[in-house]
């Protein structure tokens, strides 16, 4: 099997990237109704949430997704595309009903990824977030906790580790 190689530098790729973006709306706006009607017969209304449930092709990840003009593209993506026009540069599509498969236009807004990372720990979805232990118990409480910009660690963890690396670096002084 051959591999493939990336090439460019990563501003030309991302660069490259957001242009096939663009000529993607443009085939959208081209296709504009033939895209709603596609979205509209595989979508099913939930009424008490108000979510529009993706009820066609649904990847690994939760997401709905639907070719156009050969290209595939994400069904919350599409729906906001068509109901706001262009998706602006950097952003995602946030869903404030926090169901994947939802191609409401009114639960999708436009967003960068911080915002994405606030809404899951707001949310309670965030794993590393909601961890009140750390990999060897010990509780992440006000005294055992150390932060390093987002991230946070556990004092007790990392005074064994050095102990344990001062021991090591004796030992081989000692050789």
């Amino acid at each position: 099997m051959a591999r493939i190689i990336a090439t460019g530098t990563r501003a030309e790729r991302q660069r490259r990237w957001r242009q096939s973006l663009a000529v993607g709306f443009a085939e959208i706006c081209a296709k504009r109704e033939e895209v709603s009607r596609r979205l509209a017969n595989k979508t099913v209304r939930i009424y008490p949430t108000g979510c529009a449930i993706w009820t066609g092709d649904i990847g690994r990840n939760g997401y709905g997704a639907l070719s156009v003009c050969g290209k595939r593209f994400a069904t919350h993506r599409l729906a906001y595309m068509l109901a706001y026009g262009p998706i602006p540069d950097g952003a995602q599509i946030l869903h404030s009903c926090d169901v994947p498969a939802c191609v409401n236009p009114k639960h999708l807004r436009a967003g960068i990824s911080t915002d994405n990372n606030r809404d899951t720990i707001a949310r309670g979805r965030n794993f590393m977030a909601n961890k009140t232990h750390c990999k060897n118990g010990h509780a992440f409480d006000d005294v055992n906790t150390y932060r390093r910009g987002t991230k946070r660690g556990c004092r007790t963890c990392n005074r064994m580790a050095a102990r344990a690396y001062r021991e090591r670096s004796r030992d081989r002084v000692k050789k």
